[in-house]
């Protein structure tokens, strides 16, 4: 098990690359964030560049680092029972990395890049500095986006554990599409691609089942197969589900 993050001391400034950072910038704007403590974000940040299945940080490591994503998807997953991980979520551009599940200044979860991932790094000590200074508004709204990560990530656990295989399956395809899926004659198509592993992840069960549970849901007219892109049916997979 890692007990740091695993940049590089040497990775460039993310000032070096212009579009990048006024992409931040950008970002941290519609947040409320005022021009002064932007500049100095932007000074402190790093770019940091994740190839498909790289560890941003595992579990167990230091939180000396988070990571502001530009670029690409990350998968969160926590370890369960028998050496398994369960994915908890999946983050896109704009997501803050390594700053909810953390305890004692040790992460409980683990961040690896789903798709080739770009993101702003910057330490967590820096961090506070920074964020010290903030409006109090603005505060309160990170405070806010926190505490409802850790709520639905809490309640989506709970209602894990009340379902049956297919409605496992039905609500962890719904959580995908919330974050990943566009409108579609046929649905919503994902735009990301999951391996029936990492959808096993992010139900709880094994990949065998989730193979045949999808095989179901495709001869049911549930979901619809285009190559290896998938669109999934969301009304009726809620009633699946009961979401």
């Amino acid at each position: 098990m890692g007990t740091i993050d695993s940049h590089q001391p040497g990775d460039p400034p993310l000032l070096g690359q212009p579009r990048s950072a006024r992409k931040l910038a950008q970002g941290l704007r519609r947040l409320g964030w005022p021009d002064d403590r932007v500049g100095q974000l932007l000074d402190a940040a790093r770019s940091v560049r994740y190839e498909r299945g790289r560890v941003l940080y595992r579990d167990g490591s230091t939180a000396t680092d988070l990571y502001w994503m530009l670029e690409g998807v990350a998968k969160l997953s926590v370890p369960g029972a028998l050496g398994k991980r369960v994915l908890v979520a999946l983050a896109k551009p704009g997501a803050l990395l390594g700053s909810h599940l953390v305890v004692g200044g040790k992460r409980l979860d683990e961040a690896t890049a789903l798709t080739p991932l770009h993101a702003a790094s910057i330490s967590n000590a820096t961090f506070r500095e920074i964020t010290a200074g903030l409006p109090v508004p603005v505060l309160q709204e990170m405070t806010r986006v926190t505490l409802d990560y850790l709520a639905r990530t809490f309640a989506r656990t709970v209602k894990l554990l009340t379902l049956d295989l297919r409605g496992k399956l039905a609500l962890g395809l719904l959580d995908v599409a919330d974050g990943f899926g566009v409108l579609d004659a046929d649905g919503r198509l994902l735009k990301i691609r999951l391996t029936h592993e990492e959808l096993a992840d992010l139900t709880g069960v094994s990949r065998a089942r989730v193979t045949k549970a999808l095989r179901e849901f495709a001869e049911q007219g549930l979901v619809v197969r285009r190559g290896r892109d998938l669109v999934i049916r969301a009304r009726e997979l809620r009633e699946v589900c009961g979401a």
